[in-house]
């Protein structure tokens, strides 16, 4: 389910919308709460406020984005290992360093 939109109101308050369109000098929206279309009187909208939450949300939203691209590609990185502190098993295989039970598969 979408978190929807936030249609401002002059008086402080807004409406979870899913979508929103001016028709004039009314405003129809599908209220997320309700899930229902109803109409106000647009002159009720701050529009102002609602282009700025708007804005605010898809910045968050961005913001967002990046971080979990960043953290996918941090843990899609290799950790480079110390070749010097691990065990050579085969000309260029080596284990990495630490304890566990390793396999080595001896095709390449």
């Amino acid at each position: 389910m979408p978190r929807g939109k936030k249609l401002v109101l002059k008086d402080g308050s807004f409406q979870l919308v899913r979508d929103y369109a001016r028709n004039g000098e009314r405003v129809r929206y599908l209220s997320a709460e309700r899930g229902e279309w109803e109409e106000i009187p647009a002159s009720l909208v701050d529009w102002e406020a609602t282009a700025k939450a708007a804005a605010a949300e898809q910045s968050e939203e961005d913001a967002l984005a990046k971080k979990i691209h960043a953290q996918e590609q941090a843990q899609k990185m290799e950790t480079v290992m110390d070749v010097d502190a691990s065990l050579q098993v085969a000309p260029g295989v080596f284990l990495p360093p630490g304890e566990g039970m390793f396999l080595i598969d001896g095709s390449t």
